[in-house]
Order: structure tokens, then C-alpha cells, then sequence
């Protein structure tokens, strides 16, 4: 599973704050491996995505 952040928004909201008119995108991906996650941590993770596309109540 791949991780996708888009900075953006944040950029662009930083921008206005210092009335910059230049507005940035950048975006990265990365793995939960690459993020130091455990196996018990991606199966927790899994299961609450599961659960939560089957049954968003």
C-alpha cells in the first residue's frame, strides 16, 4: 500500500500568510515499510479500513 501526501494546500495557505504570490506543489509516496511500520500494525490498519468501507457507521 502506497501512501500518496499532497503538500498544497498547506503551501498555498502558508503562502497567502506571507502574502507570497508563488504557489508550490510537491507530493511524495511512500510505503508503511518505509515508514517503520510493524506487520500487527499494517493488519490493525487493514482491518479498520475493511471494516470502515463495508460499514462507514
Amino acid at each position: 500500500m502506497k501512501i500518496t501526501v499532497n503538500f498544497h494546500d498547506e503551501l498555498c495557505r502558508l503562502a497567502a500568510i506571507n502574502l507570497r504570490h508563488t504557489y508550490y506543489m510537491a507530493e511524495f509516496e511512500t510505503t508503511f515499510a518505509d515508514l517503520g511500520l510493524k506487520a500487527p500494525i499494517l493488519e490493525a490498519l487493514t482491518d479498520l479500513v475493511t471494516k470502515t468501507i463495508s460499514d462507514p457507521g
